[in-house]
This record gives structure tokens, sequence and C-alpha cells, in this order.
């Protein structure tokens, strides 16, 4: 595969503030978070708690991207296609 994509603009793409922004942040490149991927409907989350520890669920539910504390991402994708736009 042939790109003219500079591996020195790294994004780190994720749908969790807490574990892929924030670590993305930390290793010091591009953050991109997958609102997307953040949505969870009421009744899967219910079939979740089913049968998940409840400290697997507070650990993988997105932070609040409104809370002051929340990593702030450097791009916010609200759909996968918007990606496109930020690499050209």
């Amino acid at each position: 595969i042939s790109s003219s994509f500079d591996c020195g603009q790294t994004f780190w793409v994720g749908d969790n503030l807490g574990k892929d922004v924030r670590l993305g942040k930390a290793v010091g490149v591009c953050s991109v978070w997958a609102k997307y991927g953040s949505v969870i409907d009421s009744n899967l989350m219910e079939q979740l708690k089913a049968f998940s520890p409840p400290e697997n669920l507070q650990k993988n539910v997105s932070l609040d991207p409104n809370d002051k504390s929340s990593p702030k991402p450097d791009f916010t994708l609200d759909t996968f296609s918007e990606i496109l736009q930020i690499l050209s």
C-alpha cells in the first residue's frame, strides 16, 4: 500500500475519553474521540449489567465530555467517515 501520510502525524482513535483519549494525550499523539462509539442503548446496558461486574462497567463507561476533569480530544468524530476530513 502506498500513501503520502506522514507517520509523524499519528492519530490515536478511540471511543472512551478515560482510556483512549487520555492515553493518546499521555503519549503525545493527536487524540481523536469516536463519540459515536460511546453511546450505549439503554436496553443493551441492562443486558450488560446482568453479566458484567459493576467495576468493569464503571471502568469501561466513557467519561462525561462536559466534565472539566475529562481529557479533551484534539478532534471528535460523530461518524466514522469524518476521519477522512481529519486526514485530508
